[in-house]
């Protein structure tokens, strides 16, 4: 069951500095993709990470998705970018 991003996301600044974390959890976001880039399995994830749910990280992977995806339409309909853009080797 996928939930809304707000109920498995949360930012407070009294806990780690305001960084995004896993709802109710000091777990925080970034910590998912800095272990899927090291090469863990999402159940390698959950081994280490007990209090995330399965459905936190599966609404948390589809937001991502979904912003990268309006991310991309936007470059693509208007290609010139600021230099510090997402580069791409397609002539502009």
């Amino acid at each position: 069951m996928m939930l809304d991003i707000h109920d498995a996301i949360d930012s407070n600044p009294q806990k780690l500095s305001g960084e995004v974390c896993f709802a109710g959890t000091r777990v925080p976001v970034r910590t998912l993709f800095d272990c899927l880039a090291e090469g863990y399995t999402l159940e390698m994830f959950f081994e280490d990470f007990p209090t995330v749910s399965r459905d936190e990280v599966l609404t948390v992977l589809d937001f991502a998705r979904e912003c990268v995806e309006a991310s991309g339409r936007e470059y693509a309909a208007d290609p010139v970018q600021p230099a510090n853009a997402i580069s791409s080797d397609r002539p502009r």
